[in-house]
Order: C-alpha cells, then structure tokens, then sequence
C-alpha cells in the first residue's frame, strides 16, 4: 500500500507546455481525487520519511516545518490519498502532473512551495499548464505565490506578507465558504498579531477579508477546475478549526468532491502498564498489579454500562530479578522485596475477560519497559538496594537510555518492538498496531529514531503519532476536533496504579466526556490506512476503498463509514435525478446525491469498489 509518498525526483526538466489532452467541457471527467501537496524547503528530514523533527517538537506549530506537519496531519486523518514534491530536491515536470498517457494523475495541487525558498530552479508555468491545459486545480496556500505564473493562474497580483491584528472574516457567498462563522479566528485576543498576506485580485472572486485585503479567492478557470488561494499567516491558519473545515471545502471544490472521514466526537481512552516490573520493584511506582476481580468490578463492568472500548498498552515480558532474565508477564505470581503479593495471572485473566466482553483493545506498551542493558555502569540494577539503583526511574525507559542518558540502538529497539510484538500475539490472539513508549521516552537520532521503527516494525502509530511504510508524522495535532480524535488517559492517572489505588475514580470519566463514542486505536489505523480513490465520470462516482490486511483488520469483520462530500457544481453537472448506488457489483441501492451523502463499506480487507450511476 502507498497513500503517502514523495513523487520520485526526474534527472531532466522538461520544461515543455502542456498541450496534450486540452481542457474541454467536460475535462473533470475521470479526473483521479488524489492531491498532489508541493513543497518546498520545509522538510527537514532529507530521506522523505519523518515530519515532526525533534527540533521542532515542542514548538511544532512555529518550527520550519509547521505548515508540511499541519497539512500532513489533515490530508492523512481525513483519509484523504496525497504525494508530496518537494523543490528543495526535484525538478518539476510534466509527469509530476501527468501520467504517461498525458491523462491527469491528480485532481487538485495543494501548492504551499515559497519560490524564493533554497530550492531548485523551477519552471513554474508548468504549473500554470496543468491547470489551464489538464484541468487540474490548484489550492494555493499563504504567501507561496511570488511568481508571475502563479499569480496569473490564480488572478492576483502579490503585494507584500506583513503583521496585522484585524480578524479573519467572511466576505463572500460562495461553497467554499459555506457554514463558516462570520469570523474563522475567534478566540485571537485583539492584540494578537498574525501575518496577513496583501494581494490585488482584479482577476478573482474574493472570499475571505483580513482588513481590507483579500484572504480567500477562486478563479473559474474551465468548467470543474479552479485556482483557489487561502492567504493567512502559513504558520497560524490552520490552527483555527474553521480555517481547516475552509481547507476541506476548497478540496471538494476542486476536485468535485471528497470521501473523507469525521472524528468528531470520538475519544481514545488509554491504560498504561499492565505487565510492567516497575509495580514490583520502583519504589515511587509500587502497588499490587489489578487481580482479575478489580478488572472486572472497576473497569468491565463501567465499560460496558456505558458501551465504551479501553485502549490497555501492557508489557508481555516481565524482568525476573532472581533469574535475572525476562519470562512472560503472565505466568509470574510472587511476593516483591516490599512485602506485597503480585499476581499476574489473575491480572492476565482480567484482562482475557475485557477482550472477551469487547471492552478492551491490547496495544504494545513495548517489551518490558526497561532498559535493555541492566548490569553496565553505573548498573548493575540487578540484586541492587530498593532505595539505591533499583529506585532510579531511568532504568524502567525502554527505548530512550535515560540512566546513561543516551539512544537505544535501533537494531536493539527492533528486536523488542517485535518480540512484544510476538508475544502480544501468543499470550491474547491480538496483533497491537499502536506502541506507546514508557514513560514517555524515545530515541531521537536518525538511525534510532524510535518513531521510524515503530513504523518498520509494522505498528500503524507511534505514541499516538501516524505511522505507515512510507511516511511518519511525528506529532499529533488537531487532538479532540472534526480532523482527530481525542486522545485521554483513564481516571485517574492513565495507569493501573490509578485503578489499582482509587479504584472507584475510573468510572467518572463518562460523566466528563458525555456524548462522545470511545474508540480505540485499531479504528483510527484502519481508516488512516486505508487507500481511497475515485474519480467523476460523466454520469456518476467511481469509488474504490482498498484496505490492506495488516493496518485495515479492524475492518475484518465491521462495516466502515465514510462521508461523501460533493460540490454544488459536480451535482447540477450529473442532475437531480436519483442514482443507484451498486456495492461491490452486487444490487443498486436508491439515493439521491445531496452535498453529504454517507457511505457505508461492506466489512472486509481487501477492495471494495462502489458506483453511483
């Protein structure tokens, strides 16, 4: 499967226009709905596979790489199939845009390439030539459109990017624009200052105002295509959910529609540590690990009540201290050094309960969750004293060296990623697509890089992180909104020492988080892995959902849900009248093509094709 990928770099730029297949009045005809998003020097990984530096990490919405992390992020959640050229390292041509039979390898160009950026020489009327000759649109993005072809696609002329204080707001009727607040920025205090781009659009209709300069404008370039501009500060505009929902729509706007997925109103809620050795040995960390009773009585039973799903991220292997050596977790029934009973059997029972009533999901939480290394110095962490070595908390971090403050070497990191891997598999017949990191810890050097892994280990998310084959996103962003789901801890600490020590605060995270549905991990893979695509035909939609058997095996056995979004101009194209809608090539199914249609996906890996004619 490869929904995300860089478009391989070309030795020879060909520079000629595009003249092949000129558009007609039908040129949206079979136009394919994958995005092309152009960039240019913001990436920081030069091998094409991270965003998210960890630089940029705790500042990712200000680092250089804002705009790619925030673009990523929604293409990717939404469901939405994309590639990414980046400038810094390609020459364009033609065939970024075309197919060898001259035919449009995507619907819209999501251009967000500063042209006076370190990048390579550019023949930008290419771009130009792909819109006007291919009936590709394009969305052009904040001030990346300093360049005379640009700005002739788009009808503007550029003045200048400079700091203002005047609010985001609505200025013109318009699809795109359509159920936005009066206002896209809100909660931005009067002092707060923002970049506003200024442009002229003699040759487009404006939108969106900031002050009293344009910040959203479409062209009609031919009947289906169009060159969109959203103006704002390309550090800031997408943090503003309604910036994002305008995103959305000029998407379906220029393609003619979009299948994309909402996560509005749905939470992840996790468990951590189920497993674990630091219950028996950390001292600031200590409890009896839940018995099978506790399980059922403080969390199946509540989950069930409220039909709810636990994320529960555990440890399959358990440091033996005495044989100095890691066994499986669940076969370990022992009185610690503090004196306290430790049963993990029945915790393994419990938690074989929680799968069997539905109301646990079993990710990773890694191997141990300790440190692979626990005799050299300043070790060994074997046989010491309960207030010496054995209380130093860098010594239960799995994937980050914090007692000798240094990386875990990736081949070292593999191995334990896939053992518990394995083990997870053997000990409760589940396959974890999601790893969350103990304690939080990761490595960040290139070659360790423990996000990287988890991706080549075959997890789908890293510590709540996108993960595919391909591409790894390193933060997530738009947590609890219409663009990602929320992501919580349980009551009251995100462990079973919380279950374990106020065992009746879990149940009151229902009453704090009403109305949503909680879901797990697998789900959000599923739907951020699946590969969707389709294209417009004169009398109708094409769709194809292809989920791979690895990341979509929530979809096994579950039908999925998908929104289709359609434009006011592809629905008079194909008329009012009703249409049928055949799964599968089995039966037509009735339905009347409205602007949100939603579609339902028989369960099942593998292809599923559904037409609307």
């Amino acid at each position: 499967m490869n929904r995300h990928r860089t478009v391989p770099a070309l030795a020879l730029l060909l520079a000629a226009p595009l003249v092949a297949g000129a558009q007609t009045g039908q040129g949206w005809a079979n136009r394919p709905s994958r995005v092309l998003l152009v960039i240019g020097d913001q990436w920081l990984d030069p091998g094409s596979r991270l965003i998210g530096a960890p630089g940029v990490r705790g500042d990712a919405d200000q680092g250089p790489e804002a705009d790619l992390l925030q673009l990523a992020t929604l293409l990717t959640s939404w469901g939405v199939p994309f590639d990414i050229a980046r400038l810094d390292q390609e020459l364009l041509s033609r065939y970024h845009f075309l197919g060898p039979d001259d035919e449009p390898r995507y619907g819209a160009i999501v251009w967000a390439a500063d042209s006076e950026a370190q990048i390579r020489p550019q023949e930008l009327s290419l771009v130009r030539d792909a819109v006007e000759s291919h009936g590709i649109s394009l969305i052009a993005l904040s001030n990346r459109i300093r360049h005379p072809a640009l700005e002739e696609v788009l009808g503007l002329r550029y003045v200048g990017y400079n700091r203002s204080s005047d609010d985001l707001v609505v200025a013109g009727e318009h699809f795109i624009t359509r159920g936005l607040p009066e206002r896209l920025d809100p909660d931005d205090p009067p002092t707060r200052h923002k970049r506003r781009v200024r442009v002229e659009a003699p040759g487009a209709d404006t939108l969106l105002r900031q002050g009293d300069w344009p910040q959203a404008t479409v062209r009609a370039v031919a009947p289906g295509t169009s060159a969109i501009w959203i103006g704002g500060d390309h550090q800031r505009m997408l943090d503003y959910p309604a910036a994002r929902t305008l995103l959305k729509r000029a998407l379906v706007w220029a393609v003619g529609f979009a299948v994309y997925r909402d996560w509005s109103d749905r939470v992840i809620m996790q468990l951590d540590d189920p497993g674990g050795a630091q219950c028996a040995w950390l001292e600031h960390w200590h409890y009896p690990t839940l018995s099978e009773e506790q399980i059922v009585k403080r969390l199946i039973e509540p989950l069930k009540e409220h039909g709810a799903l636990l994320v529960v991220n555990l440890n399959p292997g358990f440091v033996n201290d005495e044989r100095r050596r890691v066994e499986p977790a669940w076969t370990q029934r022992f009185e610690d050094a503090f004196g306290t009973t430790q049963d993990y059997a029945s915790t393994h029972r419990g938690l074989l309960a929680g799968i069997e009533a539905g109301v646990f999901e079993i990710q990773s939480h890694g191997w141990t969750h300790m440190q692979h290394d626990l005799v050299s110095e300043p070790g060994p962490w074997y046989g010491a004293e309960l207030d010496g070595e054995r209380a130093e908390v860098g010594w239960y971090r799995e994937f980050h060296d914090e007692r000798r403050d240094r990386d875990v070497p990736g081949a070292q990191q593999l191995f334990h990623m896939r053992t518990s891997i394995r083990w997870i598999e053997r000990q409760f017949g589940v396959t974890p697509l999601h790893l969350r990191f103990g304690g939080g810890a990761d490595s960040t050097g290139y070659a360790d890089d423990t996000h990287l892994l988890a991706a080549r280990a075959g997890f789908g998310v890293a510590h709540g992180a996108w993960a595919g084959p391909e591409l790894v996103i390193r933060v997530p962003l738009f947590l609890g909104s219409a663009d990602a789901p929320a992501v919580i801890d349980s009551l009251p600490d995100g462990h079973d020492r919380g279950v374990a020590r106020e065992p009746e605060a879990f149940a009151k995270v229902f009453a704090e988080w009403e109305g949503y549905r909680f879901i797990g991990w697998n789900e959000y893979v599923a739907y951020t892995h699946a590969d969707v695509a389709g294209a417009a035909t004169a009398d109708g939609l094409d769709l194809v959902f292809d989920y791979d058997p690895h990341y979509c095996r929530h979809f096994g056995e579950r039908a999925s849900s998908w929104t289709l979004h359609s434009a006011d101009w592809l629905r008079a194209t194909l008329g009012e009248a009703p249409r049928e809608l055949e799964t599968d090539g089995r039966g037509g199914v009735p339905i009347r093509l409205e602007e949100i249609v939603e579609l339902e996906v028989p369960a099942g890996t593998g292809r599923h094709e559904l037409r609307l004619r």
